[in-house]
């Protein structure tokens, strides 16, 4: 009788050590799953760091009057459209980020602006690039249907100082050079933006 207790009691120990395994077992499959994410989760934000950290190594060189054009191009271009749509022509001061060169304007407000070849790449990734052609092809638009004498398909139009101030046509020949010329290779990969700049070329931008 006695031996049979002990051999009773010894199986249930066993199955209990049985059980006690398959549910720590259960547990650690558990913790496992949930682990699997997080470290997932640590990926992500080191990868999304490293992201930032590239963004800010690309952008690192670019000189603080660039940073200011993108600035008041962003801040600038829809009152500017708008101004040329609902006025017909320019009458507030803009040019200078419609038309950036290497150089500030001399009357430009503080901070002043200005773009060097080496950057142009990094302002055409972020600016507006839609936007932007879209003020110039309004400005050749209102040029085009306000024209002095007859047109000429052949270039060298004149433009018509009451929609663009004459002061400002100085400006607009450099920045054709600049973007036409030392900017060509990366401008030509915003198709709308090198034609609206192109189109201005129609147009002989000294003072008549």
């Amino acid at each position: 009788m006695v031996k049979t207790l002990l051999s009773l009691v010894l199986l249930l120990s066993v199955a209990a050590c049985n059980h006690n395994d398959r549910i720590l077992k259960k547990n650690k499959d558990s913790e496992a799953s949930v682990a699997q994410p997080e470290r997932k989760y640590e990926e992500d934000k080191t990868d999304k760091k490293h992201g930032e950290a590239s963004s800010e190594n690309e952008g690192k060189n670019i000189s603080l009057e660039t940073r200011q054009l993108l600035i008041k191009q962003k801040n600038n271009f829809p009152s500017i459209l708008s101004e040329l749509k609902k006025q017909g022509r320019k009458i507030s001061h803009w040019i200078w980020w419609v038309f950036p060169t290497e150089k500030p304007g001399a009357s430009e407000p503080l901070p002043k602006t200005k773009i060097e070849e080496k950057e142009v790449e990094y302002v055409l990734q972020n600016t507006d690039v839609d936007q932007w052609a879209e003020i110039l092809e309004e400005i050749f638009g209102l040029l085009k249907q306000h024209q002095k004498g007859e047109w000429k398909t052949s270039g060298g139009n004149i433009p018509n100082s009451d929609i663009i101030p004459a002061i400002d046509h100085g400006r607009i020949e450099f920045a054709l050079t600049f973007w036409l010329t030392k900017a060509h290779d990366e401008l030509s990969k915003r198709p709308r933006l090198f034609k609206a700049f192109a189109n201005l070329r129609n147009f002989a931008w000294y003072e008549w």
